[in-house]
């Protein structure tokens, strides 16, 4: 996850927006270590962004939130 959140940052810093691919990345990628809190937080930016978890994402989601 170091990297994809030094990608994700460096990408916000030059202006780039984000895709909903990187989004359910990230997502899938917090979920996956249980990291709800993060989870949580790239879902309401997506959501904002004007883009949806994807259906494999919303799993990963509610698996990490039974983990916790």
């Amino acid at each position: 996850m170091h990297v994809a959140e030094k990608a994700w940052a460096l990408m916000q810093a030059k202006g780039v927006p984000h895709s909903a691919v990187f989004y359910n990345l990230m997502v899938r990628g917090y979920a996956l270590r249980g990291n709800v809190k993060d989870v949580l937080r790239v879902t309401g930016e997506m959501k904002a962004a004007g883009f949806e978890p994807s259906e494999p994402n919303m799993s990963a989601l509610l698996g990490c939130v039974h983990c916790a």
